[in-house]
Order: C-alpha cells, then structure tokens, then sequence
C-alpha cells in the first residue's frame, strides 16, 4: 500500500528517504509524483490533510489579513489528498500567448520560456482527464452550429471554450487513484505538515524535512530533490519559512520572494432579460463535443487590450440556479461525486426524483441537442473576470500569529488597484458595444448593473481563488525565485511548481496551465536526479 497516515505511526518518529520529495498532494504535487513513477523514479509525497477535507485543516489555511479584502483564503483551499481539485470547478483552458508575450505597454516582459514547451504535453492531460482533444478557440463555432450567430475575428472579443472534465475526474486523487494507494514507486503521507528543515549550510541544501501531525508525532524525510507544490499561499510560505529557518541566507539577494501576489478579480456586471428563451437556450447554455461539455468565453482582444492600455479579461454567461431548487439540489449531488461524498439528504432526493419531467429534459438536451438544459427559472448573469496585475505592493510574508504547529501564518498584503477597474470598465464598454453588434440585444438584452452611476466595479468584485505570483519566475536571481525550468535560484535542490511561478496571470483558469508546467517539471527533475545517481562517490 502506498498511502500513509502518520496520525497511525506506531512510533513517535518515522525515518523516510527517496530520490525526490514533494510537499503537497493536490494537482501539482500528484501530477508530478505520476510524472515521475512513470519514469522510473521513487518519490515520497507530504500531504497536510487527510483522504478527506475537515475543519481543522481548514483551521491551517487561515491567514492574517489585516485588510479583510481577500475573501477566498479558506473557502478557495483545501487541504487532503487531491487538494483543492476537490473544490475545482472544472474548467481547463491554456493561458495565451499574448497573455504569457511580452507587453510592454503594460511594462511587462513576458513569461521566461515559449509556451510551445507546454503545448507537448495538453494532449497527455487532456487523456488524463478523459476531455476531447478538439481546439479551444474560435474555430469551434463551426463544430457547434453557431457560425452564423458569433461575429468571426472580432475587434474587441474573441470567443474560446474551456473544456470541463466530469465532476468525478475534477478530483486528481480519483484520477491517479489506483497508482497512489498500489504503486510500489511511491509513498504518499497523509497528515504529515512540513513544520521545520533540516539545512547544510556550506552547500545550501536541505538534508531533511521534518513533517508533523497535532498528535506530536514526527515524519523526517531525506531526499535529492524537494518541489513544492502546496499552492500559491502555502508554497510561499514554505519558502518564507525556510529562508527565516537559514538565517536569511536561503534567499539573500532576492527581492522577489512573497511579492506580486496576484488573483483574479470577478464581478456580475449584468443579467440578461430574455425576450427569446429558447435562443437564449442555444446561444449561452453549456454543450458538449463528444462527450466534452465546453463553455463559452469572450475573452478581450490582444488589440483591443492594447488600445486600453488594460489586462486581459473575459466575459461569460453564468446561471443562478437559486430560483431552481432542483436544479440546485442535483448540483450539488453532482458536486458530491467529486469529493466522493453523498451531499444531499433522502427529503431531496425523492424531490429531485419526483421532476422525472425535469431529469427527462436535462437527458433530452444532452443527447438530442448536445447542450445542458437549463429552466427558463434560472437567471442568467454576464459575469467579468479580470487579470490582476503585478505589483510589488501586493505582497506575503510571515506573520506574529502562529498556528497550531507554532509556525508564523501568512500575513496578507493585498488590495485590488485601479488598474483593474480600467480593465472592468473597458470590457463593459466594449461588451455593450459587442452585444449589439451581434444582435444578442434582440433576443437576449442585458440589463447593466452600475453602469453609467459612478460606482465603481472593482469596490464590489471578489478575489476568484486563483492566487498565483508570489515566487515569480524569471531570467534575473535578484528579481526572481525560479528560473525557467522551476528550480530555485538559491536553493539547488529545490523545485517550485505551483502557479505562485506565474509571472503574470492572464485571464484564463490556471489549472490547466499549472497542470502542463507539472509535468514539465518532472521531466526536468527526473533527468537530475537520473544525473546524481550517475555521478561517481568520491
């Protein structure tokens, strides 16, 4: 069996080694660890939760935020194995080349690497993930029979279609399922909390990490090579705590660690009053190609972008399904799959079962139309997600507050700017202008929320639980964490991979971006480690 939980050790202390340690046992983590069992190697994986989420590790996810703004930083985590795909909506959708390009009227240089690099490894996950292999671009208008309805190569918004894996394949710990509980390549502990190192000072290696649980008992693990994969804010503050730990010296000369914290900002900026439902039906509502469901984004044009001198955004049509109880109820039944639970009562299931009128027009529409039937009950918002921008201001660091295991929390500096409001308020604009363009205000009229009364979008919008930034990579030691290829410039024996790399977020779910940089990273890590191996001793 190759899943353990230490809260179960028979002794106090428990000795570990294997070639490569990772710390975290969601998508990254996972991904790596399947990575590199493929390729022959042993890895020891370090999960903070259990099999399954609970109050308590969510306990370890609380932060000091002093301004209260960030909202996400528990509801958008979860500690356990699989991490926080257990929550995960679904959607994978590859960040651009513009978005990842150089953008100098923004000021900004460009992610380190072509995303070419990437792109060798989308069908691999794709198949992981059992979604189709067709394009996410314009192009499927013409696979779906809406050619005709979308304006083709527009100036403000082009329109791309994030794929959605089922909500049992959400869960990375029920895709890799089988190979985490009987590979005999790798061990993954459960309720094991990284809570100190052991460092060589000369080299600047860590010789050993000493993981935990509440109960007192201890997991020391040695290995070649650590990555950390713990997500955005954990990951941060690992590496925060590992430079406290060396005396500062772990990090000397960069300015870059716990800066540029950035997220997704969204907002409903409107509600589409339906003068023609059915058409509304077809145009906006969730269909599959193959078996894929796929959405529809309208993401803002690199031109026009650049003649706002903005970020990049997306709009999207997104449903309330609080004036549809039972549209309700099956998702959240639905939703359960993923964290392999049973989340609505017996009273709600024989209600759902009672609307067999209901559960026959969802099958119909699958299977007869290729889309999601949705009750003209069910309100239909124009939701904005926004790219934040990097700022150094927006910033982690350790603070006075301790948690459990006695370690400083995360300490949150960060606030949306007026930048992003530039970015709401273009994509508004240029969306009103677009809806009419393409006669969508004949079937399906918006009504705006705010607009045209001076309130400003970005006093409302939220923080979309997809932090990234805070271990930025780059060409530069003194402004970056990582190089190109993940590994730590101040730590040799360090791998970061976790969307805390990204320079700069674009518009798009980091997941499937994160998901590609995973297996990148392995490969890497695999071929030093097969290179440590071949190095003569002495």
């Amino acid at each position: 069996m190759a899943l353990f939980n230490l809260a179960q050790s028979a002794v106090p202390v428990v000795r570990a080694r294997a070639p490569v340690c990772i710390v975290g046992g969601g998508f990254a983590g996972l991904l790596v660890a399947h990575r590199l069992v493929q390729l022959g190697q042993n890895v020891i994986v370090l999960e903070s939760g259990g099999e399954t989420t609970a109050e308590w590790t969510d306990k370890l996810s609380e932060i000091d935020d002093p301004s209260g703004r960030y909202v996400r930083s528990v509801t958008g985590r979860s500690r356990g194995l699989g991490g926080t795909s257990v929550k995960w909506s679904g959607r994978m959708l590859p960040i651009t080349r513009h978005d990842a390009g150089p953008r100098p009227y923004l000021d900004l240089p460009g992610w380190p690497f072509h995303l070419e690099e990437l792109e060798a490894y989308r069908t691999e996950i794709e198949t992981l993930f059992s979604v189709g292999h067709e394009t996410y671009e314009e192009e499927l208008l013409d696979m779906v029979g809406l050619t005709r309805d979308f304006l083709r190569r527009d100036a403000d918004f082009a329109p791309r279609w994030p794929k959605w894996p089922s909500f049992h394949n959400c869960n990375i710990a029920n895709v890799l399922g089988r190979e985490i509980r009987y590979s005999t390549k790798i061990e993954v502990w459960l309720g094991a909390t990284v809570c100190a190192y052991e460092l060589d000072r000369e080299s600047g290696r860590i010789e050993s990490i000493q993981a935990g649980d509440l109960g007192g008992r201890r997991l020391r693990v040695q290995a070649d090579h650590v990555v950390f994969a713990a997500g955005t804010i954990e990951t941060t503050r690992l590496l925060l705590l590992l430079d406290r730990h060396s005396g500062g010296r772990a990090f000397e000369g960069c300015d870059a660690l716990g800066c540029y914290f950035q997220d997704h900002l969204d907002a409903d900026v409107g509600m589409i009053r339906p003068i023609n439902s059915a058409a509304q039906q077809r145009l906006f509502s969730h269909r599959f190609v193959g078996s894929t469901r796929r959405s529809l984004h309208l993401e803002l044009t690199p031109a026009a972008q650049k003649a706002d001198c903005v970020g990049s955004a997306f709009a999207s049509v997104q449903m309330n399904f609080a004036g549809s109880a039972e549209m309700e109820i099956l998702k959240r039944f639905l939703r359960g799959l993923q964290r392999n639970a049973f989340d609505i009562n017996l009273k709600e299931a024989l209600r759902l079962a009672q609307h067999s009128n209901l559960l026959a027009q969802l099958a119909f529409g699958k299977l007869a139309r290729k889309q999601i039937y949705v009750p003209a009950s069910v309100d239909r918002r124009i939701h904005v997600c926004v790219e934040q921008l990097p700022s150094k201001e927006n910033k982690i660091t350790l603070s006075d507050q301790i948690d459990a295991f006695g370690m400083s929390k995360v300490r949150l500096a960060w606030s949306p700017t007026e930048r992003e409001e530039k970015t709401f308020q273009s994509v508004v604009r240029r969306l009103a202008h677009y809806w009419v363009r393409s006669g969508f205000d004949l079937t399906c009229p918006i009504e705006w929320a705010d607009r045209d009364r001076g309130r400003r979008i970005v006093d409302r919008a939220e923080d979309f639980a997809h932090p990234s930034g805070s271990t930025r990579m780059g060409l530069d030691k003194r402004h970056s964490v990582v190089g190109p290829d993940l590994y730590c410039w101040h730590v040799r024996d360090v791998s970061v991979v976790s969307a805390s790399t990204f320079p700069t977020a674009g518009s798009a779910n980091p997941t499937l971006t994160l998901m590609l940089l995973a297996l990148r990273a392995a490969d890497s890590i695999s071929s030093r480690v097969m290179q440590t191996n071949d190095r003569p001793n002495g």
